[in-house]
């Protein structure tokens, strides 16, 4: 079985494009999908291929592979592809279109490791959770050759549960060579970090269930969005002012916005979801447009489709 799947945002041949996965034998694959292809209609729709695989890396002692992460490494290096197991061991690998390679792994958590990120600043920086509720932060610039990450900085106390999900800032709303990144927990709460003083959150928020997702907007890229597993989903918005002072709500503040709550409720779990593009068919102006998001929940194996506005005030949802 596959646990996470990623893009890498690049295309290689043509238009294809390769997806990451992290299975449940221990492996991590890529597979190439021509998107040019995949996106036809009428007879070209009859002919879409199936993903072709690419590459497969055993992470030798992982268990089950839980996250897979994709991160821009050193000029020269190639794309670098981090992934969590459930033996809460790490593992960082280098990619090509020919293959993978492992870089290194190391013992992170001492418990599943959930989660995996890159920092979207520094190329060298690498974040981890896992159900030992911890979140930590590694430094890659020496791994390598069978020599693990450095840890630079871990907070192993704020979070009351397990760590599921991490989720930097876009780049873009970086200020002052600051590293700002939110965390999902099953504690229920959704906490801002400022990654250059781990000590304590800038910021928790009450979700009303365990986070298991964040994911940013592809355009509004300051809106954040949660799928909370027994509290359905929820918005946020990230505001983030151009101080650059250590731990202080001047620097950046998260706001909780209006919760989708059609589904995904109680024991229904709410597990998975992502923001939508709007489809270009259904017209009307970039302006005039609501947000559009998918989600998932589990036990009914339900997905629903729903709009919101880009503000973190309550909105028609």
């Amino acid at each position: 079985g596959i646990l996470d799947c990623s893009w890498s945002g690049k295309q290689v041949a043509g238009d294809a494009s390769i997806l990451a996965a992290a299975c449940s034998d221990g492996r991590a694959r890529l597979f190439s999908i021509d998107v040019g292809i995949a996106s036809g209609d009428g007879e070209d729709a009859a002919a879409k291929p199936a993903p072709a695989a690419v590459a497969s890396l055993e992470c030798v002692g992982a268990g089950v592979c839980m996250s897979v992460a994709w991160g821009c490494a050193a000029a020269g290096t190639g794309d670098r592809l981090a992934l969590s197991s459930t033996t809460g061991k790490v593992y960082v690998a280098d990619t090509a279109i020919a293959g993978m390679a492992l870089l290194s792994s190391w013992d992170a958590h001492s418990d599943s490791g959930w989660t995996v990120a890159f920092d979207t600043v520094n190329p060298h920086v690498l974040y981890s959770g896992g159900d030992d509720a911890a979140f930590k932060l590694w430094d890659l610039r020496l791994a390598g050759a069978g020599r693990p990450a450095t840890s630079a900085g871990s907070n192993i106390r704020s979070h009351g549960a397990g760590v599921c999900c991490i989720s930097p800032f876009p780049d873009e709303c970086a200020r002052g060579g600051a590293s700002f990144v939110v965390t999902g927990s099953y504690d229920e709460k959704a906490r801002l970090w400022d990654c250059r003083a781990l000590r304590d959150p800038l910021q928790e928020i009450e979700c009303g269930g365990g986070v298991w997702r964040l994911k940013w907007h592809h355009t509004e890229r300051q809106l954040l969005l949660g799928a909370c597993m027994h509290a359905g989903f929820r918005t946020m918005f990230a505001d983030v002012p151009n101080g650059d002072a250590v731990g202080g709500a001047s620097v950046a503040q998260l706001v909780a916005g209006p919760s989708y709550t059609e589904h995904g409720m109680g024991d229904l779990l709410g597990y998975g979801v992502d923001w939508a593009p709007w489809p270009t068919a259904w017209g009307s102006s970039a302006s005039e447009r609501p947000l559009l998001a998918a989600s998932c929940s589990f036990y009914d194996s339900a997905l629903h489709l729903w709009s919101c506005a880009a503000s973190p005030m309550p909105a028609s949802v």
